[in-house]
């Protein structure tokens, strides 16, 4: 069974380029033809298995009809917000862990490099 998405999940590659080409009303066939795009290549695309090319999303938008860049606009625009959710739950599970570790017998020099480590932690998941 398919898990059914939010709007705030962030859609793949492979889900933008199948999106628009059924917009289009287009098969993968079709995109195919108009691209020069092997159909089982773009089948890969949709499905996820291999990620696209900047040159193959720029061939894809042509085909396609849809400004230049949309595609890339768009994961631009989906990451940012992903960045800035993962943020604001990082900032939720540090004010909780904080709270947590206040209530025991901590110094503040203790509590504050607890802090720090986990400040640490939150960067380095997120390539800081």
């Amino acid at each position: 069974m398919k898990k059914n998405k939010t709007t705030n999940d962030v859609r793949t590659w492979g889900e933008k380029i199948a999106a628009f080409r059924k917009q289009s009303k287009m098969t993968q066939l079709d995109l195919s033809l108009k691209t020069g795009i092997t159909r089982d290549q773009i089948s890969r695309l949709e499905r996820g298995k291999s990620q696209p090319k900047l040159e193959t999303i720029i061939l894809i938008e042509k085909a396609l009809n849809i400004p230049g860049w949309s595609l890339i606009e768009e994961s631009v625009r989906e990451a940012a917000q992903y960045r800035d959710q993962q943020k604001e739950e990082n900032s939720r599970i540090i004010t909780h862990i904080m709270n947590e570790l206040s209530r025991r017998n901590l110094t503040v020099d203790e509590l504050q490099i607890i802090e720090k480590a986990i400040l640490c932690m939150a960067d380095s998941i997120h390539g800081k």
